[in-house]
């Protein structure tokens, strides 16, 4: 169910379009501030809660990862999930332990869900479950 721009939040980019790719929203969603909430599910209609975005990052092989989890004005944030969007390969959710050292932790990452979409909680997270843009 799309919304009409009467009913958008006003903290809702302009840009964000829920009919676009996940590469394209997911930029948009890591600049959206003031704790959303994302969910994230898989071709098989598994849904994880993963939190706010935290920190997204782009690599040379254009491949992107967010960061999600946690933030408070305490503490500059702390990520339990990755969802990690490849240019040319599906989207994967991995589940993390950062509080280690950088070895232990690029080690322990474990792929949770994968061919996954992201969507904001409120906004078109009811998408889930459905046929994922590619």
């Amino acid at each position: 169910m799309a919304q009409s721009q009467a009913d958008r939040p006003e903290w809702l980019p302009d840009e964000y379009d829920a009919d676009a790719s996940l590469r394209e929203r997911l930029p948009i969603m890591a600049e959206i501030d003031g704790g959303i909430e994302l969910h994230v599910g898989d071709e098989r209609g598994i849904v994880e809660i993963v939190g706010e975005p935290l920190e997204l990052t782009e690599n040379a092989a254009e491949c992107y990862t967010l960061r999600t989890g946690s933030a408070s004005k305490w503490r500059q944030g702390v990520w339990r999930n990755e969802i990690v969007v490849p240019k040319e390969h599906e989207a994967v959710l991995k589940s993390v332990d950062p509080e280690q050292s950088f070895e232990d932790y690029e080690r322990t990452k474990k792929t949770e869900l994968r061919g996954v979409d992201v969507r904001i909680y409120g906004i078109d997270h009811e998408r889930l479950g459905r046929e994922v843009p590619a």
